[in-house]
């Protein structure tokens, strides 16, 4: 982000702008992006837990020895580990 960002940076176009941008700057155009990102990830949880009915796949997924918490766990884990 760093090297994008000094290659775009030109004082003489953006002259308007006095310093660099700041964290605050930063910080205000993603906070109202955290709404998107919790509704993606809420999206694709529910697509993830649920996926198993959509496509057959339950019957299969039954017939082995592994329980449904294990997996019902992982995928939470999985979509867990994507969130932070």
């Amino acid at each position: 982000m760093y090297v994008g960002y000094t290659a775009v940076w030109q004082q003489q176009y953006y002259s308007a702008a006095p310093t660099l941008p700041v964290t605050v700057e930063i910080t205000s155009v993603t906070l109202p992006m955290a709404f998107y990102i919790l509704m993606f990830l809420i999206v694709n949880t529910t697509e993830l837990l649920f996926k198993n009915s959509s496509t057959g796949f339950w019957q299969i997924g039954d017939a082995l020895p592994v329980p449904t918490w294990v997996s019902l766990l992982s995928k939470i884990g999985a979509m867990t580990g994507v969130a932070s």
